[in-house]
């Protein structure tokens, strides 16, 4: 009598696997909120991820966001392609456009999620102050220690 395990990897079986992975590759968005966070953001772009965009939000915001809203013809490569958004801010960052961004990319239904830059030693009430800010505006937010820890979840998004 032959396993399971042996039945499951006969070529009669192979007939009715699914010849591709289970995951579609994902188009991000990662929008940097700060200096520190567009540092980072460049460091991963230089990293290859061809279906990452990295987006600076500028300190102003008013024109930025307008070409956020705009229809998917006016921003071709903004957050018209985008599956997903990633907010990064740095734990000293204010993250002052989280809130309007994670509104633009709600009108889109565009689900965001939110990475908080903390390396080493960072004293608690600026990180505080940069979480109250993302909290309400991120389905998942993850406390990153370096780029590696925001790379893994491309990676694996297979952006």
């Amino acid at each position: 009598m032959t396993s399971d395990s042996a039945r499951a990897s006969s070529a009669a079986e192979a007939a009715f696997r699914i010849p591709h992975p289970n995951a579609r590759r994902r188009r991000i968005a990662l929008v940097a909120l700060d200096a520190g966070a567009a540092a980072a953001a460049e460091r991963l772009a230089e990293q290859g991820f061809p279906r990452a965009l990295a987006l600076p939000a500028e300190a102003s915001g008013d024109a930025w966001l307008d070409a956020l809203l705009a229809p998917a013809r006016e921003m071709p490569g903004l957050l018209a392609d985008a599956d997903h958004l990633f907010l990064l801010a740095s734990a000293c960052g204010e993250a002052a456009m989280a809130g309007a961004v994670a509104e633009a990319a709600a009108a889109r239904g565009v689900p965001v999620s939110a990475f908080l830059l903390a390396p080493g030693a960072v004293q608690d009430d600026a990180l505080a102050r940069t979480l109250s800010r993302l909290r309400p505006v991120a389905k998942m937010l993850v406390v990153a220690r370096d780029d590696a820890d925001i790379a893994a979840v491309l990676t694996a998004l297979r952006a």
